[in-house]
């Protein structure tokens, strides 16, 4: 299967979300062969990787950087190899997204419930249907708040206000999942590790990703 973590605007958590949900299938299944693919410049994903492969963390993910006009191919060519393909696309409108879309299984778009954000959404919403016609005829985009406020009150009106925002889109539908704001994922991903695997453990953001990682692969 071949999850997509794709937005047009930059600091929506595509990198942290790609790499968190890698280590969970890799925790879930120990039998699959997990690849992260890397399409974007800042290369966060990788360096991530990186730091984890030279602390020796277990279970190992594997993480390469892919750009350019061949990327399907490649993407193709690497299928064959492993069992689950997470592609992590940078935060802006690149042949390497457009691409991307050719390819997913799963599309997830994480966005801030701000309307910025949202009026982002419109372009991933209408380049869905180009992705149909040129191939991936069943693609839809499944939108994932992230960074939502943590307060309650506040954070349920936020994602209640963006969901009535995006619901005349025809290609792009809201999760149930919700990742809200939280500093273990910036003091996670800065040491090679998953939120998972942190210590002390932050129970809330752990069930907040195990639920996305459910809703993704339809387990219980």
């Amino acid at each position: 299967m071949i999850i997509t973590f794709a937005s047009q605007k930059g600091g929506t958590a595509c990198s942290v979300l790609s790499t968190n949900i890698a280590v969970l299938r890799a925790i879930r299944e120990p039998e699959s062969k997990i690849l992260i693919v890397d399409t974007d410049t800042q290369g966060s994903s990788y360096d991530w990787n990186l730091e984890r492969l030279e602390l020796g963390i277990t279970p190992k993910i594997e993480c390469i950087k892919l750009k350019g006009k061949h990327l399907v191919e490649e993407i193709d060519e690497l299928e064959k190899l492993f069992t689950d393909i997470v592609v992590d696309v940078g935060g802006k409108d690149s042949e390497e997204l457009r691409l991307a879309l050719l390819m997913a299984d799963n599309l997830i778009v994480p966005t801030l419930p701000s309307q910025f954000d949202l009026w982002a959404l419109e372009f991933i919403d209408k380049i869905i249907p180009e992705c149909r016609k040129a191939g991936n005829k069943n693609l839809t985009g499944n939108i994932l708040f992230t960074r939502v406020s943590t307060h309650p009150l506040l954070g349920k009106a936020e994602v209640e206000e963006a969901t009535l925002a995006i619901e005349d889109f025809e290609y792009l539908s809201p999760m149930k999942s919700v990742i809200r704001e939280r500093n273990v994922f910036r003091k996670s991903s800065r040491s090679g590790i998953a939120v998972e695997e942190i210590t002390p453990s932050d129970k809330k953001a752990k069930l907040e990703l195990n639920e996305l990682f459910w809703e993704i692969y339809g387990e219980a």
